[in-house]
């Protein structure tokens, strides 16, 4: 027998290692005919991934110091270990941290941050320290990033009109695109099947954005309007088809059933796309329009169908009490969302089965409140607006907040705003992340200006106005009312809003303003409904504006800010106005040749 003593120094801490027989070797040890393996005295891990970005370095086996550099948006990350030993443990900034998950969220100044990152052995005997420095870049940095055509652009496919992003993809609906082949990636030059619907998904994983897929239902339809609404989270994406007329479960090629709507799954192996489910409500109607929207967040899918009669309240209730025949009891578009869950047969199994869990009324359903009109899911969290519903005034809308404890789905609260008039529309928008929920009316009046101020003046009509709310246990109250610096009559401000930890995108895309880029003149009021983006963070428990923003090409009807999405450090903007007949990322903006083709700008 021979001993063996190694010193290490790691981040300046000193440690001893003590290895019996050759190193780095197990050694089974005989007791009574029981061979007993020892716990692992190798603390390493074997990488550490970003939530967002990369290390400067690429991850090295026995490299401990790393760096990062991050854009400006990018306020908060996570550290995700991936475990050399299953038996080993990991803490970052003391906080235990599982194999292959993230890290609680670490918020980031601009400038420099360190983040602590230790690895302690299976036996508990040796640790490694590791030290990552991100660096966030400032405000100045923030810039135009990219602008996007698809690339079959045509007339009227309003390119841009839904959007959504995770990680490093971001999905571009078309709803109105022609193209009568389906699948993925087949030509787009075919318009036999006006506004049947398209979905465009880019990336830019590798440091420059490119088309990764061109995706139509495989039973593509006159007037599906796939793509009316998109969602995704890594790599599972879901489509909305509200027009989609199969009355038959089952057969996506019945066409008996005018909108009936329907929603589609599609998961993404490498780079590559599949339809794996074909989803509808389970209570089908005659222009019910299931997928309106949709939302999803790991094995939960919400799906929405504004134009749903039923009378019920509350989850699971009577769901047959449409508004066909002599019934009475029934609620004209009052609206009702659906939930659906994604099961596994088991380990082996990748691809899963979607199964609808819930079929979710209002707690005081009403005809023609539209419950459902936009989702937003967050964890355990599901949000749902009601613009039309008329508690207070009418029209002056709700949003609803619902929570799941396992499987089980229940109301947590009731939101209005805390001065609701009539046509406001609260709930024409709305984001949820953990306890903040971000709600737009796009019919409020008020003519002030900034955050928090009067809510009763109401001297500008429809220019639109962005709720916060937060919660605290499971009560919820509202936090501020947000108007931009510069109000106008028309604007629609909130027509859509996306919420990332504490940066708030919000669409106005009937403002007038002709100035291009970020922080221009707001006040130009020469091209009618061009649109613009503004963008909010959250410091110190208060919002402020941080950016105005203008496409680099301006033009009437354009409507900059119809759809906006914001995910890892990228601002994204859908404008379905746009008219340029270019295609492809990056392309020069120098015409109006194809009306209503439709773009998207991202900012970073």
């Amino acid at each position: 027998m021979f001993g063996i003593v190694l010193k290490i120094k790691a981040l300046g801490l000193l440690f001893v290692l003590a290895l019996s027989g050759l190193a780095g070797c197990s050694r089974e040890i005989d007791n009574s005919d029981e061979h007993i393996i020892p716990p692992s005295s190798d603390a390493f891990v074997d990488n550490i991934l970003l939530s967002v970005g990369k290390l400067d370095q690429g991850f090295a086996l026995r490299t401990r110091e790393y760096t990062a550099l991050v854009d400006y948006l990018t306020t908060s990350i996570q550290i995700i270990p991936v475990y050399r030993d299953k038996d080993g443990e990991v803490t970052v900034e003391g906080q235990l941290v599982a194999h292959r998950q993230p890290s609680q969220l670490l918020p980031l100044k601009v400038g420099n941050n360190t983040i602590k990152m230790r690895s302690l052995s299976a036996d508990r005997r040796n640790h490694i320290d590791y030290e990552i420095v991100i660096t966030r870049q400032n405000a100045t940095t923030f810039a135009d990033d990219a602008y996007f055509k698809a690339l079959n652009a045509g007339a009227d496919d309003q390119f841009g009109y839904s959007l959504a992003q995770s990680g490093t993809t971001m999905v571009v609906g078309a709803y109105h695109e022609d193209s009568g082949v389906g699948g993925v990636n087949n030509s787009g030059a075919d318009n036999s099947a006006s506004a049947s619907g398209a979905v465009y998904v880019f990336d830019d994983g590798g440091g420059d954005w490119i088309q990764q897929a061109y995706i139509k239902a495989l039973e593509t339809g006159v007037n599906d309007h796939f793509g009316y609404s998109v969602a995704i989270d890594g790599n599972t994406l879901v489509v909305g088809a509200p027009g989609e007329a199969s009355g038959v479960v089952g057969d996506r090629f019945d066409n008996s059933a005018p909108a009936t709507g329907a929603a589609y799954v599609f998961t993404r192996t490498d780079k590559n796309w599949t339809q794996r489910a074909y989803l509808k409500a389970s209570n089908m109607g005659l222009n019910d329009n299931f997928g309106w929207n949709v939302a999803i967040d790991g094995d939960w899918i919400a799906i929405s169908a504004i134009g749903e009669d039923s009378a019920a309240r509350g989850i699971n209730g009577e769901q047959t009490d449409d508004c066909g025949g002599t019934n009475l009891n029934c609620a004209t578009d009052s609206g009702a969302v659906y939930l659906f869950k994604r099961s596994f047969a088991n380990s082996q199994d990748t691809v899963g089965v979607w199964t609808q869990q819930a079929y979710i009324k209002a707690s005081n359903t009403a005809a023609t409140d539209r419950f459902g009109y936009r989702l937003a899911m967050d964890d355990t969290n599901l949000i749902v607006g009601a613009p039309n519903q008329d508690t207070t005034n009418t029209d002056s809308g709700a949003a609803y907040v619902f929570v799941r404890s396992g499987d089980q789905w229940s109301q947590q609260a009731f939101l209005k705003a805390a001065v609701a008039d009539a046509s406001d529309q609260f709930g024409s928008s709305v984001d949820i992340w953990q306890h903040r929920a971000v709600i737009g009316a796009v019919g409020e009046d008020g003519a002030v200006v900034g955050i928090n101020q009067d809510p009763n003046d109401n001297a500008a009509a429809e220019s639109g106005a962005v709720y916060v709310f937060n919660r605290s246990g499971s009560t919820w109250s509202q936090h501020s009312y947000i108007k931009p610096k510069v109000v106008g009559a028309g604007d629609q401000f909130g027509y859509s809003v996306s919420l990332d930890v504490d940066v708030l995108l919000v669409g106005a895309p009937y403002e007038d303003s002709f100035d291009v880029g970020i922080n221009g003149n707001a006040t130009d009021n020469t091209r009618a409904d061009s649109g613009a983006g503004y963008l909010f963070l959250e410091s110190s428990n208060a919002w402020a504006q941080q950016f105005y923003l203008k496409p680099l090409r301006v033009d009437s009807q354009d409507f900059f800010g119809g759809a906006v999405a914001v995910h890892s450090g990228v601002a994204a903007y859908g404008s379905i106005g746009e008219a340029n007949d270019q295609v492809g990322i990056d392309r020069t903006v120098i015409n109006n040749n194809l009306s209503l083709s439709g773009a998207v700008y991202t900012f970073r």
